[in-house]
């Protein structure tokens, strides 16, 4: 109840201070999933998912040279049900830099195409090699086409975050570089430096999309010399008028006995206001493999906003095979 009442009085307290045009720069975004996972083999037959999320904010500018960005979130789900501060940044430009305090999610593969159809997918709005809530300092440098940031702060969670990214972005190429260090791993509670790559090219509706990472991990005699190795590529390409076909590969090698690798087919098929996904997932690790099926068909109730039939078919090599139906509801509104 303290956050719903401090996050209302601080929204309260800009749109009273500011005078705002929010057809200009107004955001917001929902998904959700609502289904049952169906086990034919068990006493108990279903279970019931949920997952809502909507965010809605503003860019206020406050000055000729200073932004504020603020965004709030609602979250409800099987675990939880809250309002939350998805980000804020307070950002002062001049000539080719800015700097300024920033709270919001880090992500590592946050490009991808085909991880970000099925709204029910454990990626699905996230980055797909690493996520870090991060509050802290930003500077950006801009010279020669290159972008330059760094930024320093931490969380609760992983104590100390640095970071030092170089970024290229001319239409249809995007590259970026990074190195990373956080005082506790989100694996471990040692130290750890990660080094990370992006790169992705879009040109019409084609994207070839590359992500890495290295992980190392420091400071302990247990995980001494320990290391992390992602990396997921894809590739969607139209094959005939709006037809796309695609396929993605992750691999995560930690050690000789902890690691995984994953494959994923990929098909879009429109038919007017319709379109029809299905994805095929091959999943294998040292401990066991599995397979998923899914078709979601999808009905564009207006621009930006697409409500879909989602249905999947799982078969694991440990357990035992279930089944998984829901409706599925993305929005996506962005003036500027």
């Amino acid at each position: 109840m303290k956050k719903y009442i401090f996050f209302s009085v601080l929204i309260l307290f800009f749109f009273q201070l500011f005078p705002l045009n929010f057809s200009d720069n107004i955001y917001t975004e929902l998904y959700s999933y609502h289904g049952s996972q169906y086990f034919p083999n068990q006493e108990k037959e279903y279970n019931y998912l949920q997952e809502t999320q909507f965010t809605i904010g503003n860019r206020f500018p406050l000055t000729t040279d200073l932004v504020l960005n603020l965004r709030i979130g609602y979250r409800h789900n099987y675990f939880e049900e809250n309002i939350f501060l998805d980000s804020l940044s307070i950002v002062r430009n001049w000539y080719n830099s800015s700097f300024g305090f920033k709270i919001y999610d880090k992500k590592i593969g946050k490009y991808s195409y085909i991880q970000n159809i099925d709204v029910n997918n454990c990626y699905f709005n996230k980055g797909i090699l690493e996520n870090y809530r991060f509050s802290g300092f930003n500077l950006h440098y801009d010279f020669l086409g290159f972008l330059w940031e760094t930024e320093l702060g931490g969380n609760q969670l992983n104590r100390i975050l640095a970071s030092t990214k170089f970024i290229f972005e001319h239409h249809p190429i995007l590259f970026n570089i990074g190195l990373f260090h956080s005082g506790r791993s989100n694996y471990n509670n040692q130290k750890e430096i990660t080094f990370s790559s992006e790169g992705k090219f879009l040109l019409n509706r084609s994207q070839i999309y590359l992500t890495t990472s290295y992980h190392s991990f420091l400071s302990s005699e247990r995980f001494k010399n320990t290391q992390l190795w992602q990396i997921y590529v894809e590739g969607v390409f139209p094959v005939y008028k709006n037809i796309l076909l695609g396929n993605a590969y992750f691999y995560k090698w930690h050690c000789k006995d902890n690691w995984e690798k994953s494959y994923i087919f990929f098909n879009e098929f429109p038919i007017q206001q319709f379109t029809h996904n299905f994805l095929f997932n091959y999943k294998e690790t040292n401990f066991y493999i599995n397979r998923k099926y899914t078709s979601i068909l999808n009905f564009e109730v207006a621009s930006k906003w697409d409500v879909g039939l989602n249905f999947s078919y799982f078969y694991p090599s440990v357990g035992i095979d279930y089944y998984e139906f829901g409706l599925q509801t993305t929005w996506n509104y962005h003036e500027n």
